[in-house]
């Protein structure tokens, strides 16, 4: 997958890498990556929380149904396959760009060693409805 041009960007209900302007440096040194004209729904992200790695890892094996959220790599490297109800596979690189991730998708997130995710969260984790079971996600 490649990131989409820089626009508006609304509701989807398809995974997408969130478009970004990248490597913009002030005068004064300081790079900057920066994200424009980013609506979802119409929705204030309720969570905002970070994942942190010291080693190889697998997070996530869990489809939320409630929620919609968008990884952001803050640092090392980390790699995303997310499964539709139809069972359809999407691989996505997150050191190409954030990823937008609908409500319904099962995430399987892979993280190098001393990686940092950063993850917008749509819900409150009390407002949370997960599945952790793949099969069960694929029926439903």
């Amino acid at each position: 997958m490649k990131p989409t041009d820089l626009q508006d960007i609304t509701f989807s209900d398809k995974p997408f890498f969130i478009p970004f302007q990248k490597n913009l440096i002030d005068e004064i040194g300081f790079e900057h990556w920066i994200i424009d004209n980013l609506k979802i729904k119409n929705k204030f992200f309720e969570r905002i929380y970070f994942l942190k790695s010291k080693e190889k890892t697998i997070r996530g094996n869990h489809a939320h149904l409630n929620q919609f959220q968008i990884l952001i790599l803050v640092s090392g490297v980390a790699s995303l396959v997310l499964s539709d109800k139809s069972g359809t596979l999407t691989n996505w690189d997150l050191e190409t760009a954030p990823v937008f991730i609908p409500e319904n998708h099962w995430i399987e997130l892979y993280m190098g060693e001393n990686s940092n995710v950063l993850c917008l969260a749509s819900s409150s984790y009390k407002d949370l409805k997960t599945l952790r079971d793949k099969n069960e996600f694929l029926l439903k």
